[in-house]
């Protein structure tokens, strides 16, 4: 089997692309804009950090019902255990 020749790449792009057709000039040739950051900002999250925690299937259900029957959020329900705790450990309730 023969060894094919080497191709310049670059002589192939230089003004047709592959298929011999001109390539067509693109908005990114030109100065790119910034990448403006679209961070959602939530006044009631302001100073505060996510806790994460994984709950087994029967916890997160009951936690469900709890919240529909006393008509508080999840958050609300697990601020007020904390606190609860806290309590228990002799530190003061301030979550």
């Amino acid at each position: 089997m023969a060894r094919q020749p080497k191709v310049d790449f670059g002589s192939i792009v230089q003004s047709k692309n592959a298929n011999g057709s001109p390539i067509p000039e693109t908005e990114s040739e030109s100065t790119p804009e910034p990448l403006v950051s679209k961070k959602r900002s939530y006044p009631s999250r302001e100073g505060k950090v996510p806790v994460q925690f994984f709950l087994n299937k029967d916890a997160h259900r009951q936690l469900k019902i709890v919240s529909a029957e006393t008509d508080k959020s999840h958050q609300d329900i697990l601020i007020e255990a904390l606190n609860a705790w806290f309590l228990m450990n002799d530190k003061p309730p301030i979550a």
